[in-house]
Parts: C-alpha cells; structure tokens; sequence
C-alpha cells in the first residue's frame, strides 16, 4: 500500500531535490521510528515531532509545520490542568509526542499508556 500525506509528500519532495533513490519504511508509531535510530541503515531521515526525549537520539531540523493539539474529555472536566490531578487517568497513545509531553508535565495524574490511537479511545 502507498503511503500518502504530509510527511511521505515531504519525503519525496527531499528525495527529488537531492536526487536520491526514495525507499519509504512504515513504522507502527514514532516511537518505533526512535528506537530504531540506532540501527546503522536503519533510514536516512524521519518525519517525527521534535520532543527532549528524541532529542537524545535524533536531530532535528526546524520545524516544517506545528500541530494543535487538542484533548477528548467526558461531559465538562476541563482543561489539562484541571485534569492533572490525583485519581485522575488520562489515555495517551504510547509512544505518541503526546505521551512525551504528557510524561514531562504532568505531576499528578496518571497516564494510561495504549497500544495505538484507537486502543487510547477505549
């Protein structure tokens, strides 16, 4: 299946510019994609959200786009900091930019890690 969408569209138009050969690898989640960054071969470039943690790893360029992000709470809990509090849990996908940030910032509530967006629905 071909990948479509901002990042593989970015991808090809670097590949282009550079007069490289483009070979798209699929990882599940970017979290994936960082792990494997120590593998030698592993890829040349990866279109991930630049956060600390990766930052060990990877380097960064600027940043090409920024993306809002935005929480699904039930009935009227409110925002963030009304929801990092104790007994509270919040669904993040694993791995995810959100978990990162979630896991720098929040200091009281706890964070249930799901394998995947969908599975953070349930």
């Amino acid at each position: 299946k071909s990948l479509i969408g901002v990042a593989p569209s970015i991808a090809a138009f670097l590949a282009k510019r550079l007069g490289a050969t483009l070979e798209m690898v699929r990882y599940p989640n970017p979290g994936a994609l960082t792990a494997d960054a120590s593998n030698p071969g592993a890829y040349s470039l990866g279109l991930v959200a630049n956060e600390p943690q990766r930052a060990q790893v990877l380097l960064f360029s600027p940043p090409y786009c920024e993306i809002d992000a935005t929480l699904l709470v039930r009935g009227n809990e409110g925002d963030l900091e009304e929801l990092d509090q104790q007994g509270k849990t919040i669904a993040v996908s694993q791995g995810a930019a959100y978990d990162l940030y979630l896991t720098r910032t929040l200091s009281k509530a706890t964070l249930k890690r799901a394998q995947g967006l969908d599975e953070s629905f349930d």
